[in-house]
C-alpha cells in the first residue's frame, strides 16, 4: 500500500494584467499543501492520488485510482508524512 503524505510545493502564478515593473518584479509563486497518497516516484516527478478502489471480483485487490496530482519535483519544497 502507498503511504500517506502531505507536500509543499510551489505552483505557477501567471497574470495577464498590467503591472508596474516594481510590483511585477515582487510577484511569487503560490505555495501550495496536498494531501494524499504518494502512488508514483521517478527522478522527475511524484503522482499522488487521493482515492482508490477495489475490484468487484475480490474487493482485495485495488482496480483503479483517482483524484490524481502530478507534480514535477523541482517544485517540491517539502515532503511530510500524511
Amino acid at each position: 500500500m502507498w503511504r500517506k503524505v502531505q507536500v509543499k510545493w510551489a505552483d505557477i502564478v501567471s497574470h495577464s494584467d498590467w503591472f508596474d515593473i516594481p510590483k511585477a518584479k515582487k510577484l511569487k509563486p503560490a505555495i501550495c499543501f496536498t494531501r494524499g497518497y504518494l502512488f508514483h516516484e521517478d527522478k522527475d516527478t511524484i503522482i499522488m492520488i487521493g482515492s482508490y478502489n477495489l475490484s468487484t471480483d475480490d474487493n482485495l485487490t485495488i482496480e483503479q485510482v483517482s483524484d490524481i496530482t502530478v507534480i514535477p519535483k523541482g517544485c517540491i519544497i517539502k515532503i511530510n508524512k500524511g
